[in-house]
């Protein structure tokens, strides 16, 4: 994403060579800057979207599980009156 150096050094070479090292440099400048910054935002507000996907879901299950006692609570109620 950002431009970087690039440095190298090599100790293989061909037997005919006078030199057995030798020393590569050079710097890379991205070229595609922006579908790399667009991917990332793409990315960012994916998982955004899946964090309020996981709140709603927790409010769901909360909700849920209270309906869920409450239907209890009222068939415990019943269960004792019909026992008597």
């Amino acid at each position: 994403m950002l431009p970087g150096l690039l440095v190298g050094f090599f100790n293989q070479a061909s037997p005919n060579t006078l030199s057995h090292y030798k020393l590569n440099y050079g710097f890379s400048i991205p070229i595609a800057f922006w579908s790399y910054k667009s991917k990332i935002n793409a990315a960012k507000k994916g998982i955004e979207i899946a964090e309020a996907q996981l709140h709603l879901l927790n409010k769901k299950l909360y909700s849920d599980n209270i309906q869920a006692l409450l239907t209890y609570q009222q068939c415990a109620e019943i269960f004792l009156i019909l026992k008597q």
